[in-house]
């Protein structure tokens, strides 16, 4: 690859890491306007390969980047410990910043009972779909993150 060619596509991978730290983007058409804005002529395949690489996934909606393990699963050891909330809620103490990142990891993995996640910052709330299953979908998420359980 010539050199101005790789120039190029690390000038394009910081464009994308700065441009999902500054704004909230949901879809790859913004993303594609946002690139062109900034003197990008890519085409949405392209981009969706350069987000892929990067580790760059949706999360809740809006593109973030998330950790990779060497098999391009995201590392479930972010999360640091569960928090039994009933009748239908549990929260995942996680690493700063990486509520996002095990949120899509969980919800990846279509746990059985999970309705759906909200992620803070270092905090993952987990919905439970019925009271009937807490403590399944629990024990559940302490074994797939490899937790500690404090109810």
């Amino acid at each position: 690859m010539a050199r101005s060619s790789a120039d190029g596509i690390m000038r394009l991978d910081q464009t994308i890491r700065a441009t999902i730290e500054q704004q909230d983007v949901t879809d790859q058409h913004t993303f594609l306007k946002i690139l062109g804005e900034q003197g990008f002529s890519i085409n949405q395949s392209t981009l969706s390969r350069h987000l892929r690489k990067m580790g760059i996934r949706k999360v809740q909606g809006i593109y973030r980047e998330v950790e990779m393990d060497q098999s391009g699963q995201v590392n479930p050891n972010l999360a640091l410990e569960v928090v039994s909330a009933p009748p239908n809620l549990l929260l995942i103490k996680t690493l700063p910043g990486h509520a996002n990142a095990v949120g899509y990891y969980l919800e990846s993995n279509d746990l059985p009972g999970v309705a759906g996640t909200v992620a803070g910052n270092d905090t993952l709330m987990v919905a439970v779909t019925s009271p009937d299953l807490f403590d399944v979908v629990r024990a559940d998420i302490i074994r797939v993150f490899q937790l500690g359980d404090h109810s």
